[in-house]
């Protein structure tokens, strides 16, 4: 229950016209530029100094090239090939969006229709064309008794299950092996759960079977029946999983993917949405996106959802805040490339140390443990890696 009351009037989001605040640097980031357009549904503003290897990097050539009206020799001066990218990023989509038609076309009668998660699910929903969001793979979602007849279907249309890890591994997980098409080199996850186990996120009432296959609603592809999470519970679900993770590529993806689902959906049930902010956690994941599209000018959450939202904070998150979007903001939207101390490796384990569970001061005192002896590296504490990484820090030119 809610001890919030508001109105429906300060509940309405809207997105912020005129120019998003970019602080200037949107003239050399062409990740800013597609960022601004699309707050403002315009076209990427581009300079003569603008670098688009951050754009092809995270695979949005496609999407510049459809919200811009260039013509192909400005692009060409741009440095952008894009009818290469634009073409594979047609097949691609192409290829999967077949398989899964004949997937679910297979799929036997009394199988409940899959839900689609990620980027199948937002591709054809929110942006100007499906293959403008790039997606390594397709993941869905079944309810549990059903898994085999969806893993035997795709094992008749030619997929294989393909790991480093064994099948006692994804027993603890939330999907099952990853099947690949060997052919096409397609890559499929057969989801039953939202989240792994060793996320916090896991054990949320919103994220447990009983609510997020409540929240599904009935849509189409093509001509087959299947399943879309609710625009609320996919709005923090897009937020969830991208704040698992600080990633080298396609970390602005979630940022876009938020963006775009709040300007079709500008009237979320944000009474709905803050009712599920009971874990101050969640509520980060919240709050940091949000700081990001409010920060840049390209949306306006309502004044009572933001102010229920900063209750549920633990006291001193805004000072982890300031570094978590420093990070987003540099390396997703400015492009700054990583260096001997913070490299990609170095980044990540920060970004997993600032969101842990917990007292923000206990995660800010943990930062230079973590990042002296990674977490994640099980010789962390031999004597020569140590060194190393402290000679690193120490004299970070070399």
């Amino acid at each position: 229950m809610m001890n919030d009351d508001v109105s429906h009037d300060s509940l309405a989001g809207r997105p912020r016209h005129g120019s998003a605040r970019d602080g200037g640097r949107s003239a050399t980031s062409l990740i800013r530029a597609l960022l601004n357009a699309i707050a403002a549904g315009g076209e990427p503003v581009v300079s003569s100094a603008a670098d688009p290897d951050d754009l092809r990097r995270n695979c949005l050539v496609p999407l510049f090239r459809t919200l811009s009206k260039a013509s192909d020799s400005r692009f060409a001066q741009w440095g952008i090939p894009w009818q290469g990218d634009v073409l594979m990023a047609r097949l691609l989509y192409q290829s999967q969006a077949d398989l899964l038609r004949a997937l679910l076309a297979r799929l036997p009668d009394g199988v409940p229709p899959l839900v689609l998660l990620k980027g199948m699910s937002v591709a054809p929903t929110l942006y100007p064309r499906p293959y403008c969001r790039p997606m390594r793979d397709m993941d869905m979602l079944i309810e549990r008794p059903f898994v085999d007849a969806v893993e035997t279907a795709l094992r008749a249309l030619g997929f294989e299950q393909r790991s480093t890890h064994d099948r006692s591994y994804y027993a603890r997980m939330h999907h099952t092996m990853p099947f690949v098409h060997p052919d096409r080199n397609i890559w499929v996850e057969v989801h039953t759960r939202l989240f792994p186990p060793a996320s916090v996120l896991s054990s949320l009432p919103v994220f447990q079977p009983e609510s997020f296959f409540a929240q599904a609603r009935l849509a189409g592809f093509g001509e087959q029946p299947i399943r879309l999470l609710s625009p609320e519970l996919q709005f923090l679900y897009l937020i969830g999983h991208w704040a698992e993770a600080f990633r080298d590529v396609g970390g602005v993806i979630g940022i876009l993917d938020c963006l775009l689902l709040l300007q079709k959906h500008p009237d979320l049930d944000w009474h709905w949405i803050q009712a599920q902010l009971e874990h101050p956690q969640l509520a980060e994941y919240v709050w940091l996106m949000m700081a990001l599209l409010e920060g840049n000018g390209w949306w306006a959450f309502p004044s009572a959802f933001r102010a229920a939202v900063r209750r549920r904070l633990r006291a001193g998150y805004p000072w982890v805040v300031l570094a978590q979007r420093w990070m987003c903001e540099a390396y997703y939207l400015d492009g700054r490339v990583p260096g001997r101390v913070l490299t990609w490796n170095n980044l990540a384990t920060l970004w997993n140390t600032l969101r842990l569970d917990g007292p923000p001061w206990r995660r800010i005192l943990r930062v230079p443990v973590h990042l002296l002896f990674p977490p994640d590296r099980t010789d962390r504490f031999r004597p020569g890696l140590v060194l190393a990484r402290l000679g690193r820090f120490l004299f970070p030119r070399g």
